[in-house]
This record gives structure tokens, sequence and C-alpha cells, in this order.
């Protein structure tokens, strides 16, 4: 599996390796993006609205209001579009892209340095990267992978100013983060880090109550300026409508649970288990060789000295505990977005079960081997269906349309079925990646090499994600190029529309037509 090539990358350029390995996962749907299909990203409206107009407070879509949100991530795709002069699939994705691979390096760097054991660090990275809903916001127009990256590197920069200048002077940085966070999501970007922090610095039981409120303060206030700058001007442009609407339409905000569309602890485990596959189900494979009875009393024994336990991790551990447990908690109680707003948890949850899988792959050598053997097989299978489909033995349509009878998933099959019959060279030569990726499953399976096996899985994750996203979900945004991109829509006449009265489900291109 892996060359010499990789074993230099991984020894001594660790972080070059994840950034390559970040850039592979993106660039097929980034770069081939085709800027006149029908899917352009709904916020790529309000992006072009600000480019053409030179609003950059309120955009507008012709005399109606677009949106009342915070405008970061509209600013940077304008930004991006700047050299083409109008706002494409390519430069409306391109800030979420590159705050994932930046992402992506921070967190290695900052666990790798910190952990006892850099392997930790660096497969919890890659379990990060080949996580479905972490890789799915990457490949996106929207917000949320831009505020993971504004909060993370907050977070971060919190815990160094601690670890090393024990709460003494404040970087500007902070602050300035903290800003971009709140102008990216509103005041969950200032809110939720802070919590976060001071909970750490208390069960950290090392500062006065009073140091901890300094230090509170000290991040709050100039935290506040930027943000301030852009509400004020924001009110003056949307007048009395502007708060109100700012109030009850805050994503992050202050809603009830009970008030809001997703929320709830359960809930949120279940999100997350699904938006971390496939580690998740790594993970649910593993409890099913525990022996319960012997488990159960050793999980008693351990719930009455859990609050030890957790005051005997290393400080990073605390920390990363601390921020998994109130990023849950947080979106449990208050209005959350779904699982995107769970996001970032997701670094912290990649650190633990990195120290989990690696313990799984070096003393519960079968649980390995069995997941791996499950994975390839469910790729195998679905491998054979994507070839028969290729030759036209058989359609997706008649073989899942027995399972999904809706009419948008027989027009997802059928769509499907005409991007894989008779494939174009680049649906092909993905493929073959796939294929390849398996090969290699199955050759550490038959070498028994357990951490080799698991690189495999990641591999071969990688790989289906390369498929997926430049090979059938370009294919699919495309299949239909009919309705007018951002740029016609806008340009054509319409009657004013208030998009922030509408759900965000309705902001679609097919809305301003």
């Amino acid at each position: 599996m892996r060359t010499p090539s990789l074993q230099y990358l991984y020894l001594q350029k660790p972080i070059t390796m994840i950034v390559i390995v970040c850039i592979l996962a993106v660039l097929p749907w980034i770069v081939l993006d085709n800027p006149a299909g029908r899917h352009l990203p709904p916020d790529a409206a309000f992006a072009e609205t600000m480019l053409q107009s030179g609003d950059w407070i309120l955009p507008h879509v012709q005399n109606g209001v677009a949106t009342y949100d915070p405008p970061m991530a509209n600013w940077l795709m304008v930004v991006t579009s700047l050299p083409a002069g109008h706002v494409t699939g390519l430069t409306s994705r391109l800030p979420s892209a590159i705050a994932f691979v930046l992402l992506s390096g921070f967190i290695l760097l900052f666990f790798g340095r910190r952990v006892s054991r850099f392997q930790e660090a660096f497969v919890g990275t890659l379990f990060f990267i080949t996580a479905y809903e972490v890789h799915r916001a990457a490949m996106t127009a929207q917000i949320d992978m831009l505020f993971t990256l504004f909060i993370m590197l907050a977070l971060f920069l919190m815990y160094s100013w601690e670890d090393q200048m024990e709460l003494k002077g404040l970087p500007v940085i902070i602050p300035l983060l903290l800003s971009c966070a709140v102008l990216t999501k509103g005041p969950v970007g200032l809110i939720l880090p802070l919590i976060i922090f001071v909970v750490y610095l208390v069960v950290l039981r090392k500062y006065r109550a009073r140091t901890i409120w300094k230090a509170f303060f000290y991040m709050l206030i100039p935290s506040l300026f930027l943000p301030m700058l852009w509400y004020v001007a924001a009110w003056k442009e949307g007048q009395s409508d502007f708060f109100g609407i700012v109030l009850a339409g805050h994503r992050g905000g202050f809603a009830t649970a009970f008030e809001a569309e997703y929320s709830g602890f359960a809930y949120n485990i279940l999100t997350i288990l699904y938006g971390f596959v496939p580690w998740s189900v790594f993970f649910i494979f593993s409890l099913c060789g525990f022996k319960y009875r012997h488990f159960s009393k050793q999980i008693k024994m351990g719930m009455s000295s859990v609050w030890e336990r957790v005051l005997r991790m290393s400080k990073v551990r605390l920390f990363a505990l601390v921020s998994l447990v109130i990023i849950i908690v947080y979106y449990s109680i208050f209005k959350g977005g779904g699982a995107p707003s769970l996001i970032p948890a997701y670094p912290f949850i990649s650190l633990f079960v990195a120290k989990y899988i690696l313990y799984l792959t070096e003393n519960r050598t079968l649980v390995t081997r069995v997941f791996a053997t499950f994975y390839a097989f469910v790729v195998s299978v679905a491998s054979v269906i994507i070839v028969f489909t290729m030759t036209g033995v058989i359609t997706l349509t008649a073989f899942l349309g027995q399972f999904f009878t809706s009419d948008s998933s027989m027009k997802i099959f059928r769509d499907i079925d005409e991007i894989l019959y008779q494939p174009r060279f680049l649906v092909v030569f993905l493929f073959a990646f796939i294929l390849i990726a398996l090969g290699a499953v199955i050759y550490q399976l038959i070498r028994r090499s357990n951490i080799k096996i698991m690189y495999a899985t990641a591999a071969l994750t990688l790989t289906i994600f390369l498929f997926g996203d430049g090979a059938v979900m370009h294919s699919l945004h495309n299949v239909d190029a009919t309705i007018p991109p951002v740029v016609q829509v806008l340009n054509k006449p319409t009657e004013a529309i208030t998009v922030a009265t509408l759900p965000k489900e309705a902001w679609t291109a097919e809305a301003f037509s």
C-alpha cells in the first residue's frame, strides 16, 4: 500500500501529506464544476448581487432584500470571484474548500505537537478528512466549514494562551477570529467558544474566578467591535425590519430546544454517527466483540471514578473533551441548523476515535479485519452493480426502483443510468481508482497488516469521494442545464422578493426565476 514516497511524506512531511490528501478530496468537484449548471449554490446569488451592485452590507435581489445573514461567506465568495467578474460554481465553493484544507493542516499541527503519540494526531486528522459530513461541508458554498475554521483556530489559540502565557496579555488574533466567526454565523460564533474556554478553565482548577472573568471579558469586548460595525451599518440600511428578522431567524440563536427544528441530545448523537461514516461503523463493529457481563462491571467501576479519570487526562485531551461535550450540549439546548452545525465537534471526535481505533488495530486485531472485510464486500457489490450498469446488463432504475419508488428517487436513478451507461473517460478513470484502492484493502487483509488495513480503508473512502464528486455528482448537477445560471437569473426582470422571509430550503435559483 505504502510506497517509499508516501512513507517519506508521512514520516517527514505529515502536514504536506494531509494538505495533498485534502486537495485531492475536493479537487474533482471544485475544478470540474460547470458554471452554467442548474445547481449553482443559492448563496452564490447573494454574492453575485454584492459583486454587481457594490452593496457589501445587505445584498438585494432586484428590489427585495435577499438576506439578513452575516456576510463573511458572501464577502469571501466575492473576493474569489473578482478575477472572473462574476460568481461561478468554482468561486462560490472555493472558500469552503480552502477552509477545509487549512483546518485539516491546523488540526494535525495543533494535536500533533501535544499528544504523546503523533500517530494518533495523524490518524485523527485522516478520519476528520474522510468523515462523510466533513467532506460534504467542504464541497458546498455554505458557511459551515468557514465557521468551523474560525472557531477552531480561536479555540486552539485560547488553549495556547492559557498553556504558554497563563492568560497574561491577549493575542490580538483571538478577537479577530471570533469576530470573523460572528460575521460568518452570528452570535454563536462568540458565545460557543467563550463557553467552551470558560468551562475548560473551571475544570482545570488552576485559576480563581476573578481571573477567569477577566479572561472572559478580555476576549468578549474586543471581539464585538468588528461585528457591531456591520450590524450598525446593516441596521441603517435595513431600517426597522433588520433587528426583528435577525432576532427571529439567526442560526444558532437563542430559540429553545422545543422551538428548534433540529435539536435534542439523541438527535445530535445519531447525526454524528451518520456524519462520521465510515469510522462510526468501525466503532459500532468494535462494540460487538465485547463480553458484556465483564464489560458492564467495568462500566460500573469506571463510573464511580469518572471525574477522577477526567482530571487525570492530559491538558489537550481534557480541552478536547470539554469542547466536544459543550458543543453537543449547546446544540441540544439551543436552536441548531442540523448536521452542519455539529461539524466543530468533529476534530475532537476524531482525536478520541483515533486513539480508540489505534488500540483496536494493535490489541483487538480481529475487529479491524472484520470491519475492513465488510467494507470491502459492500464496495465490491456496489462496484459490480456499476460495471453491469456501464455495460448495459442492468439499469439502476429497474434494480433500485423496486425499493425506492418516489418520483425524485426514480429521476436520480435515471440520471445516474445516463451517466454510467457508456461512460465518459473521466467516469471510468475515477472508478478505476476505487478498484485499485479496493485491491489494496484486500491485499492488506491477506497480509494481515492491521495498521495498513486501516490506511487502505481510508484511501478507499477517499476514492469513493473522488468518484462520487467528480463523476456522479458533477454529472448529476449538469445533466439538465436548462435553468439559467445565477448571473442570468439576476439580470432577468422579476418581481421583488424578500428572501429573508422564505425558509432556507426555498433559497434556490428557481425561487428567483
